[in-house]
Formats: C-alpha cells, sequence, structure tokens
C-alpha cells in the first residue's frame, strides 16, 4: 500500500521533532543526556538508577531538570513530542 500525502508529511515531521530534540539531547549534562537516552530506550526510573548505581531520586531529579531545559528551549511542546518518543 502507497502511502497518501498526509502520511508522508507525518512521517517527515515526526523524524524532524526527533533530530532536534536528539540533537538538543546530546548539549545536555553528561548524567542527563544519558538518563534521558536511557528513557527513551524504555528504562524506567528503577532500571537507570541500578545502571548507573545512584539513587531513584536524583534520577527523577535530573530527568526533571533536564526536561525543563529542554522546555525552556522548545517550550511546552518539548513534553508532548517526548512523550510520544518514550
Amino acid at each position: 500500500m502507497i502511502p497518501d500525502e498526509s502520511e508522508i508529511v507525518d512521517a517527515v515531521t515526526r523524524a524532524e521533532c526527533y533530530n532536534l530534540m536528539y540533537e538538543a539531547i546530546c548539549q545536555l549534562p553528561g548524567q542527563s543526556r544519558q538518563i534521558l537516552e536511557l528513557v527513551l530506550e524504555g528504562k524506567t526510573a528503577k532500571d537507570i538508577a541500578e545502571l548507573l548505581e545512584i539513587s531513584v531520586n536524583s534520577i527523577k531529579t535530573l530527568k526533571y531538570r533536564a526536561l525543563n531545559k529542554l522546555k525552556n528551549r522548545f517550550g511546552i511542546s518539548v513534553l508532548i513530542i517526548f512523550n510520544i518518543f518514550s
């Protein structure tokens, strides 16, 4: 089945959003970047805490701060985009 124009536009838009978000994540400080990358891989806060050997509360705090930095850069829409990809 051949996709129609709107499906192609949606796919391109999603890819562009993902690329912009990934570039912004790459500019975050080390642990914040690593945590968001792991979240995008589907890992839970507990999984990440065990992997990085830090507390779950530290993971939640670093994730919150990282998302705030992205929100300040892109606006509230980044939270919506982040939820799509996580």
